[in-house]
């Protein structure tokens, strides 16, 4: 089984969301052979499910949003983060909620992962020492979160080309 087949094969039985350790290779070591396996796998799950193009824009519009005005201030960071996981599970909720007829809506795949990132990102201490600490952490928790709006992008670059790039 070649290294792309296991990374593949490392999602969740019952849909697509990346187990923490494969967000943790994207996130933290910037794996981009994970990235583009992940969005893959997750592109492919939204078009077999028939995933509205609208919902999965406006998860990523948010997460762009977040990207081009994150803040300086640490503390701040964290709470922007925090909301933007609390919106993207009131986005899931209330579009889950229009559609029940499926079991498991594919939003649900995409919002998950974004918590599960968000929570790796708030993972990151910001009990920092020294000024010079200080800045890496605020550093590695913007980079990693510049990472997961590659992740998304890349989600949405497969999802919109669609079954032909898969």
């Amino acid at each position: 089984m070649s290294t792309r087949e296991e990374r593949s094969n490392g999602f969740s039985a019952q849909g697509v969301t990346p187990p923490a350790e494969n967000l943790r290779r994207i996130l933290i070591d910037g794996d981009i052979e994970a990235v583009l396996d992940c969005a893959q796998s997750m592109a492919s799950e939204l078009i077999a499910r028939n995933a509205a193009t609208d919902d999965v824009r406006v998860l990523l519009g948010a997460i762009q949003g977040l990207e081009v005005s994150w803040p300086t201030d640490p503390s701040e960071a964290k709470r922007e983060l925090r909301r933007l996981r609390a919106w993207a599970a009131h986005l899931s909720r209330t579009v889950v909620g229009e559609a029940r007829e499926q079991e498991e809506h594919p939003l649900e795949e995409l919002t998950s992962a974004l918590g599960r990132g968000i929570d790796i990102l708030l993972e990151q201490s910001d009990g920092a020492a020294s000024a010079s600490e200080t800045r890496l952490v605020r550093s590695s928790r913007r980079e990693a979160f510049t990472r997961l709006v590659s992740l998304f992008e890349a989600i949405m670059a497969y999802y919109s080309y669609g079954d032909a790039a898969l």
